[in-house]
């Protein structure tokens, strides 16, 4: 019955109840969801850099004037990574992966500045069954942007198949910086 009458309500309209007693902020930063795919050949330690040119090389196929100023305009925010590695018909070794999520947030120390390790993950698959690793980073580090102008590292991704296929889950945006 209950849903009857949100569909009722929907159709016909209905005034809104509003909590609070000042209107709440508006977020003008506007950001879209998107999913990166990577192809690898080799073992690879990802940058926010490495990400930001395959989300414009994504999202903007073909070659684009001011490539460099529109990579660097951007920002994201990363969400969760995931890497299969598949063994070939041929292979006669399981598949390997191995992923290492590091901290989005840098400590300076007298030494120079340490970004520690959050995780690391290995997984052994089969000849028939993709090794396969996934990471979501904490909510806190979720909502930080990041941008191409950090060089820290993100994640490494280490395998023993001939390729391996990274997929970064992330909102970005084309305004502003990483300080709004």
């Amino acid at each position: 019955m209950r849903a009857v009458s949100l569909l009722k309500s929907r159709i016909t309209g209905h005034s809104n109840k509003l909590k609070g007693q000042a209107a709440p902020p508006v977020n003008e930063k506007i950001y879209y969801q998107q999913l990166i795919r990577i192809e690898l050949q080799e073992a690879f330690n990802f940058t926010p850099a490495d990400i930001s040119a395959a989300l414009v090389t994504q999202i903007f196929p073909g070659p684009i004037s001011g490539d460099a100023d529109l990579r660097s305009s951007i920002v994201f925010k990363l969400e969760r990574v995931d890497v299969w590695a598949t063994a070939l018909a041929s292979d006669t070794e399981r598949p390997a992966a191995t992923l290492t999520a590091y901290s989005t947030y840098t400590n300076n120390t007298s030494t120079g500045s340490v970004v520690p390790i959050i995780k690391e993950i290995k997984d052994l698959g089969s000849l028939s069954e993709a090794a396969r690793v996934s990471y979501t980073w904490p909510l806190d580090m979720v909502e930080t942007p990041l941008s191409s102008k950090s060089d820290t590292k993100i994640c490494s991704v280490v395998f023993n198949t001939p390729s391996a296929d990274v997929r970064f889950h992330l909102r970005w945006s084309p305004i502003g910086s990483v300080d709004d």
